[in-house]
């Protein structure tokens, strides 16, 4: 399979040491493993082959996959997400913190502005010790994955680029091969911002062949209010 190719995906991701799972597609297993999380959409996954939507190593194993086939594929420290480094480990004065009405703990994840994120080792003499490593460096990961499909069909493919970006499925895909265009039914209620449906459209435009404009639609029903009248009717005597 080559870069660009959409496949199908299910897996499950876990330390090859400790066994402890950090990463999956199944609800059930999740479940299981009391480690479900309502706010995760379970289920196969498609991704872009080459787009750089799973890690590198991982992404050229699967390119060696036949459709229907379930593999192991052990990823060593350097292919996954490389070694710790003590250069990650940073101490920044705590008064930076509560600048900003921030009171870090230990074990919590903070983001800075430069959308760095890391975890706090320890808080201390008007100091914060915090870990920029990648949670997962140092580690060598093992994966179980299954190729289900080849996604072939345009509306699949939209349909899928769009649940990536958005974490959320769309209401509905339609496509006009003749005039090369997409249309994307928002679900109810979902704001999607400019520069989302900007990132989606640009990834549709390269990746699905024949599509040279996407458009989205957004559906607001008319709301039904009582009438004074009916106000009345329901309001309890005194």
């Amino acid at each position: 399979m080559e870069n660009g190719t959409f496949v199908q995906i299910e897996y499950l991701g876990k330390i090859k040491e400790s066994g402890e799972i950090f990463d999956l597609t199944y609800e059930n297993i999740a479940k299981e493993k009391k480690i479900y999380n309502p706010n995760v959409n379970y289920g196969p996954i498609t991704i872009i082959l080459g787009n750089k939507q799973i890690l590198a190593s991982l992404d050229s194993k699967i390119k060696e996959m036949n459709v229907g086939e379930k593999k192991t594929i052990v990823l060593e420290t350097k292919e996954a997400f490389g070694e710790r480094s003590a250069e990650f480990v940073k101490i920044i004065p705590l008064s930076n913190f509560t600048r900003q009405n921030m009171h870090p703990q230990v074990g919590q994840f903070i983001t800075l502005a430069n959308n760095l994120q890391g975890r706090v080792l320890s808080v201390s003499s008007g100091r914060v010790k915090i870990d920029f490593n990648h949670p997962l460096a140092g580690k060598e990961l093992e994966y179980e994955v299954v190729l289900n499909k080849i996604v072939e069909k345009p509306e699949e493919k939209v349909s899928a680029v769009f649940l990536y970006y958005s974490n959320t499925e769309a209401k509905s895909v339609s496509i006009d091969p003749l005039k090369g265009t997409a249309k994307i039914e928002l679900p109810s209620a979902f704001e999607l911002a400019q520069n989302g449906k900007k990132k989606i459209s640009d990834e549709i435009i390269l990746h699905v062949s024949g599509i040279k404009e996407v458009s989205f639609v957004e559906n607001f029903e008319k709301s039904v209010t009582k009438s004074s009248n009916e106000l009345e009717e329901i309001t309890p005597s005194k």
